[in-house]
């Protein structure tokens, strides 16, 4: 009778034992199941996007004499620099030509002067305003480069280069369908001359005048 008593509570404990055993591992489970829901959520969340810099955009559009063709400048302001395009539209151009590019930083801009292009279309200048001075830039508006297989020509720097007791102080406009006129400064005379720029031997010739 005692045998069987014992045999009776031993098997009630292992019940309650196993019983236990089964409520912690469903906890467990049930623990670890959550935790895996929670990091897999985390990982699969959208991912906040980045903060687009501020930036502004402007086109200034100039028209050839005939009309038949534009030069259109592209610009995209951001906080500390504007990026540049210049492009060539209209007759006989199928897609908008890209003649020129460039990322500036602050204090330096370019401009499409009012006198930009050559009488016969062929050619374009625009100003560089830099913090140290101007520097007039020619370009080709065809799918042909300029001289010397040149994408562009500064003539500015060519002028420093070549004529060194005059400063050149503005580009005007055209004189002819390849000559730009060229105003001058000089410390030793109250009043210098004007020069002609010839684009394809890329020369500058004196006059006996100024234009103004």
């Amino acid at each position: 009778m005692i045998k069987s008593n014992s045999l009776g509570r031993l098997l009630i404990l292992i019940i309650i034992a196993a019983s236990a055993l089964l409520l912690a591992i469903r906890q467990f489970s049930f623990t670890a199941d959550r935790s895996f829901s929670s990091q897999a959520l985390a990982d699969f969340e959208t991912p906040t996007p980045s903060p687009t810099p501020f930036s502004t955009k402007l086109d200034t559009k100039m028209d050839s004499p005939d009309g038949k063709l534009t030069l259109t400048m592209k610009q995209v302001k951001f906080e500390n620099s504007i990026d540049y395009a210049f492009y060539v539209t209209g007759e006989g151009i199928d897609q908008p030509r890209l003649i020129f590019s460039k990322i500036l930083p602050d204090g330096v801009e370019l401009t499409i002067p009012y006198n930009t292009w050559s009488p016969d279309n062929a050619y374009v200048f625009i100003k560089e305003k830099t913090l140290t001075g101007d520097n007039y830039l020619v370009f080709s508006t065809s799918e042909q480069p300029l001289p010397n297989n040149l994408s562009l020509i500064n003539v500015s720097a060519l002028f420093q280069e070549k004529i060194d007791q005059y400063i050149l102080e503005e580009i005007t406009g055209w004189a002819g369908p390849t000559l730009l006129i060229v105003n001058v400064n000089a410390l030793t005379v109250s009043l210098a001359p004007s020069f002609w720029f010839e684009v394809p031997s890329q020369t500058f010739i004196p006059l006996s005048i100024r234009f103004n």
